[in-house]
């Protein structure tokens, strides 16, 4: 079955509320490669073996990719 390639859209800044998602805060635009390290940083740990690290960071980048505009935090 042929399929349509699908070519990910990577943004190079993302919008980040500093708040709960109802919460009277800050939005600050950082880079999104900055955003994956900030993120990754405080959900992975250093003696984690290094493919479990890979996958991690991977699947942040691929939730926030597909999911821009999602209000809530995914847990």
């Amino acid at each position: 079955m042929p399929t349509t390639p699908v070519t990910p859209y990577v943004p190079q800044y993302i919008t980040v509320h500093l708040g709960a998602p109802s919460a009277a805060a800050e939005n600050v635009t950082v880079s999104f490669p900055e955003y994956v390290k900030n993120v990754a940083s405080s959900e992975i740990y250093a003696t984690w073996p290094r493919a479990a690290i890979e996958a991690n960071v991977l699947a942040l980048s691929l939730i926030h990719i597909s999911e821009p505009t999602r209000p809530e935090p995914i847990s």
